[in-house]
């Protein structure tokens, strides 16, 4: 496998309705399937298995990502429980990096990483889903020559993630769940010219550069600053509200610590304790009691 030249990547995201999708999905890929297929599903940090499912449903094998692994065309690669899973050159990375989207693992890394990888061979797909996890990390397969795919939301058992994806991104392909294995087949069948994998990382949007770069280990906080500007917002609470305690002073709780959003990025870079600064009890402080 060392001498073949490269494919195509496949990089399928979904979420709400995403498990039946990619059921059905995988059962109707044809078994000489020639490329590469990642797919990461919100399945949070509990055991699952859903890599075992997919290998059952159709003619491919699916496996469970692991670090450091070659990525070998007609197999598909999942992402484990509670790690990102990522693409550098042909070989996988498994992060523990913050969630991003509340989620771990999510999409848009997934879909960034392939994307500066492997630029006109990557095909980015968003399935079913709610909220907007995949958009912009689809738009980053698009700014870097790729191909964006999207289910159709009238035909997605949760629209919402679909319907962001076309809202935000030039989409390619808007195809119910039905006809996306024979539209992917069309698309690997295509001859990508080989100086496509040889672009200088300069033509990579620098900004798609300094996402990816977040999840490499560095504290996140000294590189927002380079996509956004940085403002404080009531904390976010454990049950998933905005709040701030009785005595009306902004409070942080380092069970968040490893979140992420688009929008915002949880602790503030001194919150070191899991009591707000008016020492009440968080539990208490959390139901507003």
């Amino acid at each position: 496998m060392e001498s073949r030249k490269p494919g195509h990547y496949v990089v399928i995201g979904a979420s709400w309705g995403g498990i039946s999708a990619l059921r059905r999905l995988a059962a109707a890929l044809p078994p000489d399937f020639g490329a590469t297929i990642l797919v990461a599903q919100h399945i949070g940090a509990q055991p699952s298995q859903l890599a075992e499912m997919l290998d059952r449903a159709g003619p491919l094998d699916a496996v469970w990502a692991t670090q450091g692994a070659r990525m070998l065309p007609g197999t598909i690669y999942v992402a484990p429980p509670d790690r990102h899973l990522l693409v550098e050159g042909n070989h996988l990375r498994l992060s523990a990096g913050p969630k991003e989207n509340h989620a771990r693992p999510a999409i848009d890394p997934l879909l960034r990483s392939a994307a500066i990888a492997h630029r006109a061979r990557c095909i980015g797909v968003i399935l079913t889903g709610s909220l907007d996890d995949g958009t912009a990390g689809l738009d980053a397969v698009k700014r870097c020559g790729g191909t964006a795919v999207v289910q159709d939301p009238a035909d997605a058992e949760q629209a919402e993630m679909p319907r962001s994806a076309i809202e935000s991104v030039y989409v390619d392909h808007i195809v119910p769940l039905d006809d996306i294995a024979p539209l992917l087949s069309a698309l690997v069948s295509r001859t990508v010219p080989e100086s496509s994998m040889d672009v200088p990382s300069v033509d990579i949007p620098q900004t798609v550069l300094q996402e990816a770069e977040m999840l490499k280990g560095d504290r996140i906080m000294n590189r927002l600053a380079a996509l956004a500007s940085l403002r404080r917002l009531p904390v976010r609470t454990a049950a998933g509200r905005y709040s701030r305690c009785g005595r009306r002073r902004r409070c942080a709780i380092d069970v968040i610590r490893d979140m992420r959003t688009r929008c915002e990025a949880w602790p503030p870079p001194r919150a070191k304790t899991r009591r707000p600064p008016c020492g009440r009890p968080c539990g208490r402080w959390a139901k507003g009691k």
